[in-house]
């Protein structure tokens, strides 16, 4: 049975790939203060978050797949437009409440 815990040990690693592991190895981000930090289901900034993240997706797509620079512009204006008006700031201002909240309590 394949584990993905041994998938590293089943390929052939290149030096670059070795001094990349050996150089990284006592490298560790901790991202818990930031986890959880984003609103509570049922309320209303949880709604405008799943709408920022719905246009965010859509229109990152369109951008990419555009056949123009210009195209892809307005994608993106359009799409930070379409955000602030699903309420992309209330959703902000909830992440950084929970993150200042957060932040005292590490103290």
């Amino acid at each position: 049975m394949l584990a993905p815990y041994d998938l590293p040990g089943r390929y052939e690693c290149t030096e670059i790939d070795k001094m990349a592991i050996k150089n990284l190895s006592d490298s560790v981000f901790d991202s818990a203060i930031y986890d959880g930090l984003g609103p509570q289901s049922g309320t209303p900034e949880a709604l405008n978050e799943q709408k920022v993240n719905d246009i965010l997706k859509q229109a990152l797509t369109k951008a990419i797949m555009a056949k123009t620079a210009d195209d892809a512009n307005g994608i993106y204006d359009k799409m930070l437009n379409d955000m602030k008006s699903a309420g992309d700031e209330k959703v902000e201002a909830v992440y950084s409440s929970n993150y200042n909240a957060r932040k005292d309590l590490w103290k």
